[in-house]
């Protein structure tokens, strides 16, 4: 029995269509929540997904790798998360949580058990002169009484009480272990999405280093102009404007770089500035050609917190099976087998022995109404499971499809400025070719320098939003699959 519950419990419920679902928490208020479970709920339409993945043939629907983030192709990345994996205080919390509910099934379990105890008791005892057997001639002297016995008990589970709490038992432990394996991947997203900043910010310090290099250059070149009465001091303070306000950019830049490292370190849950020296080396993440997302009708299903959610839910199916169960007699079969004497002496004397064996029966008449208060508050949270299923599902679609668009988007935009700034190399190739010949003077060098100095620092913004698009999307798609991944809840039958 455990066990075909385990494989059920492992089993995914069909995914709710988006179009659906509004109609089905509508529904949930006159509607069991068992017929919503057992309901023929399809995954939204996935031709749109198809047509995507048919778009961009770099995302393949081969299985992914629990270790996602090495598309990026970052050794740094690759130990900071190994770090924080380790080192993480909210991971290991999550994690510590999943010993607590274990612990939990594994009380529940016992229950199923027959129970087994020794007993010993000693006792001194005189009877009172008032004492209706005195008056029957019984003596009032002290006497001795020693006995030793075994007890058994076993309460026959035949209307599923304890089933179902043990069942409750194993879906919240599966729960606890999804809710760490959810914890893991927005940890490693996170982590990616800060260390992904902390690298665009080093890169753009550096294109911005070098366009204040070509103002200073400009500058001069505007001074030797009005020396020369070309041109006025108007153009000089343009110049001077401008390098303060890239000088304040820089600033704030450098700002934003240091506070990158502090999220790092806390990510990782190690003190300020512990990864500097890690971090010092320069870095250039450059994600694979191909990128494993696995199968579509699968992103959503085994997403972490999708399963969790379920695991949930049917944890509180369990609870309502057990509340109504506990409304049935309780049959139980007890039994003692010992020896009693007055005389330590005669404990082991044939005639010492006693013996009892037989059924006990409960059958609860009048409670003030505790098991129907029971029950209801088991149903109420077995449709708050349901409608919070339906609510996990609904949203990670939407994160799927907000995450493929942004993808879309970021490669579109990286495309565009890729052409632009080859375009844009080309015309200071012309430029210095036009100075060489004196069709042109120096500052039209300068001036095409800028120009392809800007359009990096786009297209530097442009690759950083390309790779937090990539992490957006494998955190969407469940990162690992975490329903493959699952040992701890394993149960034996």
């Amino acid at each position: 029995m455990i066990s075909m519950w385990h494989t059920a419990l492992k089993r995914p419920i069909s995914v709710i269509s988006v179009g659906l679902v509004s109609s089905l928490l509508a529904a949930c208020a006159s509607q069991s929540v068992s017929d919503i479970l057992e309901a023929n709920l399809s995954a939204p339409s996935l031709a749109a997904q198809q047509r995507y993945l048919a778009e961009h043939p770099e995302l393949k629907t081969t299985a992914k790798k629990a270790a996602w983030w090495h598309v990026f192709n970052d050794e740094t990345l690759n130990q900071l998360v190994d770090r924080a994996i380790r080192q993480n205080l909210d991971l290991k919390l999550a994690f510590s949580k999943i010993d607590e509910s274990r612990a939990i099934l594994g009380w529940r379990q016992s229950a199923n058990e027959p129970q087994v105890a020794f007993n010993a008791s000693y006792a001194r005892a005189a009877l009172s002169e008032y004492n209706p057997l005195v008056k029957l001639g019984a003596p009032t002297t002290p006497t001795d009484t020693w006995a030793t016995n075994f007890s058994a008990s076993w309460e026959l589970d035949l209307w599923g009480y304890k089933d179902a709490l043990e069942k409750a038992a194993n879906a919240r432990l599966l729960a606890t272990e999804l809710d760490a394996y959810y914890a893991q991947t927005i940890l490693v997203s996170e982590l990616t999405k800060q260390y992904q900043s902390y690298r665009w910010v080093q890169k753009q310090l550096s294109l911005l280093n070098e366009k204040r290099k070509l103002i200073e250059a400009q500058s001069r070149l505007s001074q030797s102009r009005i020396q020369n009465g070309v041109t006025t001091s108007q153009e000089q303070d343009q110049w001077i404007a401008a390098k303060a306000e890239l000088t304040a950019s820089i600033n704030n830049l450098q700002h934003q770089e240091n506070q990158y490292k502090n999220a790092l370190t806390a990510l990782i849950g190690e003190a300020p500035h512990s990864l500097d020296d890690l971090l010092m080396a320069s870095s250039t993440m450059s994600q694979s050609r191909e990128l494993a997302v696995g199968i579509p009708s699968e992103w959503v299903s085994k997403r972490p917190d999708v399963l969790r959610a379920e695991a949930q839910l049917r944890a509180s199916l369990a609870d309502t099976d057990a509340a109504n169960a506990d409304f049935y007699p309780r049959i139980s079969l007890v039994g003692t087998v010992g020896v009693q004497a007055f005389d330590r002496t005669d404990l082991g004397n044939w005639n010492a022995r006693h013996y009892a064996i037989g059924p006990t029966f409960h059958l609860p008449i009048f409670d003030g109404g505790r098991l129907k208060t029971n029950l209801a508050i088991s149903e109420v949270h077995q449709k708050q499971a349901a409608i919070n299923y339906q609510k996990t599902v609904l949203n990670a679609w939407h994160e799927v499809d907000d995450a493929l668009d942004s993808y879309h988007v970021s490669i579109e935009n990286l495309s565009t400025l890729e052409n632009s700034l080859a375009a844009k190399q080309h015309a200071l190739q012309m430029a210095k070719r036009n100075v060489q010949q004196g069709a042109q003077p120096v500052s039209a060098i300068l001036n095409s320098q800028n120009a392809v100095l800007d359009t990096e620092i786009l297209l530097n913004a442009a690759k950083l939003n390309q790779q937090l698009s990539i992490n957006a999307l494998y955190r969407a798609i469940g990162g690992s699959v975490a329903g493959e991944n699952l040992t701890t809840a394993k149960v034996a039958s």
